[in-house]
């Protein structure tokens, strides 16, 4: 049950034991969804004001932000490894909708965490 309901949010379980997601796995991934909108914030910001001046350094400052999403996307995909297969490589996180929809599947699997530990206990007390 509990397999099937992280594969519905594309969670690959074989990569990530489900009692290896700890509370603060899950914060450090939410904090890291964080960082990486505010980067993508950074970088729409950078792109409504690049002006023909320096474009050189406002180049520079676009892929470096780009890099830093790159980072931290990846990182973020270490904690919470998702469904991709051997030809198919995890995108950075680069759209608003894809930081929603990954903000809602960390929820979903905190509320799924808290059931899973409240069964556990459950049975262990039988």
């Amino acid at each position: 049950m509990v397999s099937q309901a992280l594969a519905s949010l594309g969670i690959k379980t074989q990569s990530m034991p489900f009692g290896s997601l700890t509370r603060a796995t899950l914060n450090e991934a939410k904090e890291l969804l964080g960082a990486i909108r505010l980067a993508n914030e950074e970088l729409r910001a950078l792109r409504s004001v690049m002006s023909t001046g320096d474009l050189t350094e406002a180049a520079k400052k676009r892929n470096d932000l780009r890099e830093r999403v790159l980072e931290l996307s990846s990182r973020y995909y270490e904690l919470v490894p998702r469904k991709a297969g051997a030809c198919e490589v995890a995108r950075p996180l680069e759209r608003d909708e894809e930081l929603a929809k990954e903000f809602e599947a960390l929820a979903d699997l905190s509320e799924a965490s808290v059931g899973v530990q409240l069964l556990l206990g459950a049975l262990h007390h039988q």
